[in-house]
């Protein structure tokens, strides 16, 4: 993460600077000035972690790495929160807009069915047919039965005689071409 990274330089900086101070002489080394840009930011820093941290006492007092840790720790909080509402706002959108589609598709499938006629005269007319002849229509439907069966069986018939000729020619086709291996592997062989 990229705030893990930016604790890390923190603490590898203070770790350099407690070295440089321990190391120097505090007489020798001259104040860095700073610029307005640094002091306006260690001003916020200072009020940020005036705001976070409650009132210490000397001794309770934790050093300023830990106080930035803690203040980074609650930035990076704020921030997941954040995220997780923006998350949220998204996913009411998305479901509300899911929503109003599918009440659109329901009120134009309700305008079609209501376009739509009930039934028409010729549906009538065969049910009523049909009602008065039961048995003529039994002698269709056994007509349409022994048709339909029998082109079945005309598909099915010259579906097997045009695999079981592909079959064949695929077989011949191998079969050429393993002999032809064989003998030239063969010819190899023999020299």
């Amino acid at each position: 993460m990229k705030l893990d990274k930016a604790l890390s330089a923190i603490r590898s900086a203070a770790e350099g600077a407690v070295k440089t101070a321990s190391e120097a002489p505090a007489a020798e080394k001259p104040a860095p000035e700073k610029s307005a840009s640094e002091a306006k930011l260690q001003s916020a820093l200072t009020a940020a972690l005036a705001e976070a941290a409650p009132e210490k006492t000397a001794a309770a007092a934790a050093s300023p790495v830990s106080d930035l840790e803690k203040l980074a720790a609650s930035v990076a909080a704020s921030e997941q929160e954040a995220l997780l509402k923006e998350a949220q706002a998204y996913g009411v959108a998305v479901a509300d807009g899911l929503m109003a589609r599918l009440a659109q598709y329901n009120e134009a499938a309700e305008k079609r069915a209501a376009e739509a006629p009930a039934k028409t005269a010729s549906e009538d007319s065969f049910e009523k047919f049909a009602s008065e002849n039961p048995e003529l229509v039994k002698e269709a439907m056994a007509l349409g039965y022994q048709s339909t069966m029998q082109s079945m069986e005309k598909l099915a018939e010259a579906a097997y005689v045009k695999g079981y000729q592909e079959t064949t020619e695929a077989l011949y086709k191998l079969a050429a071409a393993s002999f032809a291996e064989g003998y030239i592997n063969c010819g190899k062989l023999i020299q």
